[in-house]
C-alpha cells in the first residue's frame, strides 16, 4: 500500500512523526508549503477507500506527503527521506509552521469526546498522529476502543491500529477477529492481523523525534 517514492523497488526510508494538522481549515498551510518551497506534485492515490494520500518531492531524497483520512475529517504530514540528518532540518521547519496538535491533545481528545461520534473521530485522528515506534499510551486507548459496545467507536479503533501496526495489536486483533459481533469487523480484522505494512506504505528504519 502506497507510492515507491524512488520509483524503483522498496526501499528503506525514515520518516518524521506524522502531524496532525488542528483543523480541516489548516489545510490552506500545506497548499502554502507546497507553494513556497516549490515543491514537485507526485499526484494522488487511495491506498484505502476513505484515505486520501497526496505526495510531493521537496528535494532529490526528500518527500512531502499529506494524508487524509475521511473518517475523521483529519490530515497529517508527513516527510519521508533518505538522509536523516536532511529529515530532521526539514522535519523542524515543518512543524514550527504548521504548530500541529500534540500527542497529548489528541489523547485528552478521546477522553473528552462526549458522543460515539466524536469519540470515534478522536480515536481515527490518535491513530494518525500516533508514534510510528510502540506508545502505550496511545495502545491503551486505541485497543479499548476495539471492544467498545459502539460499533463506531470499535470500527475506529480498528482503522486506527493500521497506522502503526505494533506487534502489540496482534492480540486486540485476533480477539477482535474471532469475537467481534459484528461479521464485517471480524474479517476487517482479520485482514488487519496479516498486515506487515505501515499505513503509510513505505519500510521504515526509524522515526525522527521532530
Amino acid at each position: 500500500m502506497g507510492r515507491d517514492l524512488n520509483g524503483g523497488g522498496v526501499e528503506r526510508h525514515v520518516l518524521s512523526r506524522r502531524m496532525v494538522l488542528r483543523s480541516p481549515g489548516e489545510e490552506r498551510k500545506v497548499q502554502r508549503l507546497v507553494d513556497e518551497l516549490r515543491m514537485t506534485s507526485l499526484g494522488e492515490e487511495r491506498p484505502a477507500p476513505a484515505i486520501l494520500q497526496r505526495s510531493w518531492q521537496v528535494l532529490p531524497g526528500l518527500f512531502f506527503q499529506a494524508l487524509t483520512d475521511e473518517r475523521a475529517d483529519a490530515t497529517a504530514v508527513v516527510l519521508v527521506a533518505d538522509d536523516e540528518v536532511r529529515l530532521a532540518r526539514y522535519a523542524d521547519l515543518i512543524e514550527r509552521f504548521v504548530q500541529p496538535l500534540t500527542q497529548d491533545e489528541l489523547l485528552a481528545a478521546i477522553a473528552s469526546a462526549q458522543t460515539a461520534p466524536d469519540r470515534a473521530r478522536a480515536v481515527v485522528s490518535a491513530g494518525l498522529g500516533a508514534p510510528i515506534g510502540y506508545d502505550a499510551r496511545f495502545f491503551e486507548q486505541i485497543s479499548a476502543a476495539m471492544f467498545d459496545e459502539d460499533r463506531e467507536v470499535r470500527a475506529a479503533g480498528l482503522a486506527a491500529s493500521s497506522y502503526a501496526f505494533w506487534p502489540q495489536y496482534r492480540e486486540p486483533l485476533a480477539a477482535m477477529a474471532e469475537f467481534d459481533e459484528d461479521a464485517e469487523l471480524r474479517e476487517e480484522a482479520a485482514v488487519a492481523l496479516e498486515a506487515n505494512v505501515d499505513g503509510l506504505g513505505v519500510q521504515i528504519e526509524g522515526e525522527e523525534d521532530a
